[in-house]
């Protein structure tokens, strides 16, 4: 079954064929390429090409469930080794919304789940002329938290523009701290439960075991922060798939927000996930943020790397904008 450019291609699957249709035309790396990785030889790629059952739906070549492995090993990687025994170093940078009823720069009140763009000011919408007006409250539940974290306040701290360019930040840059943030060198320990099994992986420097029970073990783990930043929040974007269309809402422009960046002192997911936890009570304890994920009060990006030991990793990936624990552990697998 053919499409035509042009004829109408409905994409709720019913104009999907179950008849092998012609695969594409391959074009095959040099000779040279090819000695150096022996995986892409013509034979190999032709012999699974020719077992292929494929599908036409709009006007893409999908490939069906029983062909994937194979197709994984053929075009996923070109690297030649496979790393088994590996070690995975976590690093965290969590956005937390501070528990005040106006926004950053403005006196505009601030609440979740108003409607679209009724909560602006001048200075969210980058009107020209407008000037930033810091909030007190916002400087004052930033240095509660960060003495709550230990971390030492820096008696002289300035903001940074940040520039990019994206829809849902009407000024171009983002008004956040980098030279000089709010505090810097704090930590927070944390309690976390998991096989013995995985404390050969672990720095015994920042790792030790407080507790055992039926081979579940309870570790106290030290995670340092390495700073506590000020930044503005930014719009909401909301992606209308079927009508191919996205609509900005600017509500959460200039909300308060402080970062707190971590070192890379992780090593699984339920250290993180433990981590994220016991930094959520201790922000609601003292009143700086509610920490609702729902409610895009706690988000977090996620900074992994992968290595045969600690010392030797490879080059890290960030996984932005997560709200949730469960999301959390997800990323890392």
């Amino acid at each position: 079954m053919v499409w035509n450019e042009g004829s109408p291609t409905p994409l709720d699957g019913s104009c999907i064929s179950t008849y092998p249709v012609k695969a594409p035309e391959f074009r095959f790396p040099s000779s040279e390429f090819r000695k150096q990785h022996p995986w892409c030889e013509k034979p190999v790629i032709l012999s699974i090409i020719q077992n292929m059952k494929i599908v036409s739906q709009y006007k893409y070549l999908f490939c069906m469930n029983q062909i994937i492995p194979q197709y994984h090993r053929l075009f996923y990687s070109t690297q030649t080794t496979r790393i088994t025994n590996y070690i995975p170093l976590i690093g965290l940078e969590i956005h937390a919304q501070l528990s005040v009823n106006n926004k950053l720069f403005t006196d505009v009140p601030y609440s979740f789940g108003a409607p679209p763009n009724t909560q602006l000011g001048l200075h969210d919408v980058a009107i020209p002329g407008s000037m930033p007006i810091l909030n007190r409250h916002c400087l004052e539940l930033a240095i509660i938290a960060s003495i709550g974290l230990n971390c030492k306040i820096n008696s002289i701290t300035n903001f940074d523009r940040k520039h990019y360019f994206y829809t849902d930040l009407p000024a171009g840059y983002q008004i956040t701290q980098y030279y000089k943030p709010i505090s810097i060198n704090g930590y927070l320990d944390y309690i976390w439960l998991r096989d013995h099994s995985i404390i050969e992986q672990l720095d015994p420097l920042y790792t030790e075991i407080i507790h055992s029970n039926n081979n579940q073990y309870y570790y106290r783990s030290h995670a340092r922060i390495k700073c506590i930043q000020i930044e503005q929040d930014t719009g909401k974007s909301l992606h209308n798939i079927q009508r191919d269309c996205s609509l900005i809402d600017l509500n959460r422009s200039d909300v308060g927000l402080i970062e707190i960046v971590t070192e890379p002192d992780f090593n699984s997911s339920d250290q993180v996930a433990a981590f994220i936890m016991d930094l959520s009570r201790l922000l609601r304890h003292l009143k700086c943020c509610n920490a609702i994920g729902a409610f895009g009060e706690l988000r977090v990006d996620v900074n992994v790397s992968i290595g045969q030991d600690i010392a030797n990793q490879n080059p890290r990936v960030e996984i932005k904008n997560i709200s949730t624990i469960h999301g959390v552990i997800s990323s890392i697998g």
